[in-house]
């Protein structure tokens, strides 16, 4: 068993726009990912990058960092045309996923372009003891490629298939999903332990002030759930940081896997 350190991100949005300028979202960042105790990975909410420019920079001083172990899933791009990377202690980056539906009725349509993508979302991460976990991403609502509350099932045998042999699952989303039933049956699934493998999902969220009057204090802004907790849903650790804004959330949490 392995413990990994999670770390979750997120930001204050108006009206769907990011509230802290572009080099402060870079700046905070980086500021996480410099800290002694920094997590081995940190996951941002959706449309934390303006465009792939902003991430190349940012990865470009994280490349300059000598001591750097933190694995960063980073999210570009605007509401309805999302990127997700993940970017390597090194600085190196890959694209990961870009979102190809957001709730459940757009799935149909949606469905080839989201099963040719499931061979690019894998990728390694390098923990203590040199043990690689596997890890994969959903971005906001391609969560509905599951559907059901009291058996969940995913709509593609492809989709189970691949889902099931990530270690780590990691599913930015622009704000809070509705239907919250629904929401942590499938994460429950998407957590379950599988051939005695422990297994974890972890969600992160912005607050929108404007259009939904949400707070940044919400228990479920950021979510933690594995087959190794006592309760399957567990808290995020809320990590008070006085150099952070107000605009900013940050909270982190240990699972063993």
């Amino acid at each position: 068993m392995v413990r990994v350190v999670i770390g979750t991100l997120s930001v204050e949005r108006a009206s769907e726009v990011n509230t802290p300028e572009q080099a402060e979202l870079e700046n905070t960042l980086l500021l996480l990912v410099k800290k002694e105790d920094a997590a081995d990975v940190i996951v941002t909410s959706s449309s934390y990058f303006p465009t792939k420019k902003a991430l190349e920079r940012f990865a470009k001083e994280i490349n300059k960092l000598a001591n750097c172990t933190t694995y960063i899933i980073a999210t570009v791009g605007a509401l309805g045309d999302d990127l997700v990377y993940a970017v390597k202690p090194n600085g190196e980056f890959r694209e990961l996923a870009k979102q190809q539906f957001n709730v459940a009725d757009k799935y149909n349509a949606a469905e080839g372009n989201f099963l040719k993508s499931l061979h690019r979302r894998y990728f390694k991460v390098k923990v203590e003891g040199d043990r690689e976990l596997l890890a994969s991403v959903l971005s906001c609502g391609e969560i509905n490629a599951f559907q059901g509350r009291l058996a969940v099932e995913a709509r593609h045998r492809d989709i189970e298939d691949h889902y099931s042999k990530a270690d780590l699952i990691f599913n930015p989303t622009h704000d809070r999903m509705g239907n919250d039933g629904v929401l942590i049956a499938k994460r429950l699934h998407l957590s379950r332990e599988i051939d005695n493998r422990q297994r974890c999902y972890v969600s992160v969220s912005n607050w929108e002030t404007v259009n939904k009057n949400q707070t940044s204090k919400a228990e479920t802004l950021h979510t933690v759930y594995s087959s190794n907790f006592q309760e399957r849903n567990e808290t995020m650790n809320y990590l008070a940081h006085n150099d952070l804004a107000d605009n900013f959330e940050y909270r982190q949490k240990v699972v063993d896997l």
